[in-house]
């Protein structure tokens, strides 16, 4: 009797626990609420969540909803969303769990239809379930099924920065939008600054921030000229003046014979005569 007891709890352990259906629930974020529409309801495809490939579902159902309110968003905009309830043979259900929908506040958790593969067997019952690719989640993350270690793999989207800290092992990342005057790749990759800027950081809790100053001027010049830098340029020192410009300033003007990279030093310009 007890070790019959032991198979039962088990195997309720290892289950993956995946529903087949959809729900919608408020974020409460805003003051908007979001709420169900029973019944057959048209509205627009909410293009804010993953695709449905129905192409893999047996059966399929739909599920209506809006977010009612005053304050901007999509309030009182009526959203659909199809879903699979069954799969055809060779595929399985996952779960998306609260996706962001385009109604303000409303999150939503539906069941897809994936190939039944290694990968997606070992994250089964978790956010990342049937991700092969990185896939956009919130907070600029993106994420997939590490299928090595069992769990999921989170970065930084394009268009963010990783800032660092002290995250735990298969938890989403701490990314930062990109700095103005700049692109970011995403990943681990650095902020890469436009040509004329370059890049400065600080690090405030083992966490970074990045910013693209602008190359400094040539003092006194009139009017300002300001020095250049190539792209991903990654200090102040990489800012210079190209050969052949000319400046003015209050001794007379001059023309750059050479490239002449920014120092902190005091330039001392000798008079000539134009």
């Amino acid at each position: 009797m007890k070790k019959l007891i032991l198979s039962v709890i088990l195997t309720i352990f290892i289950t993956p626990n995946v529903f087949a259906g959809a729900s919608v629930v408020d974020g409460g974020q805003y003051s908007e609420t979001c709420r169900t529409i029973s019944g057959v309801v048209l509205g627009s495809n909410d293009s804010g969540l993953t695709a449905t490939n129905t192409s893999y579902c047996a059966t399929t159902g739909t599920i209506s909803y809006a977010s009612y309110g005053t304050s901007g968003g999509a309030a009182s905009a009526t959203y659909t969303k199809t879903y699979c309830n069954s799969c055809k043979s060779g595929y399985i259900l996952e779960t998306r769990y609260n996706e962001q929908s385009i109604a303000r506040d409303c999150l939503v958790t539906w069941t897809n239809c994936v190939k039944e593969q290694q990968g997606q067997q070992i994250c089964q019952g978790l956010p990342c379930q049937g991700m092969e690719d990185w896939e956009s989640t919130t907070n600029g993350n993106e994420m997939k099924c590490d299928v090595s270690a069992g769990r999921c793999a989170y970065q930084c989207r394009s268009g963010y920065y990783d800032r660092g800290g002290m995250i735990a092992i298969g938890s989403a990342k701490t990314c930062a939008a990109c700095p103005t005057n700049a692109t970011c790749a995403g990943g681990t990759a650095k902020p890469s600054c436009n040509a004329g800027y370059y890049l400065t950081s600080t690090t405030s809790l083992n966490m970074v921030t990045y910013t693209c100053p602008q190359c400094p001027s040539v003092t006194g010049s009139n009017p300002t000229v300001y020095g250049t830098s190539l792209r991903g340029s990654d200090a102040i020192t990489d800012c210079y003046i190209p050969v052949g410009r000319s400046i003015n300033v209050t001794e007379g003007t001059y023309t750059f014979t050479s490239k002449c990279n920014y120092s902190n030093a005091t330039a001392i310009l000798p008079p000539v005569e134009i």
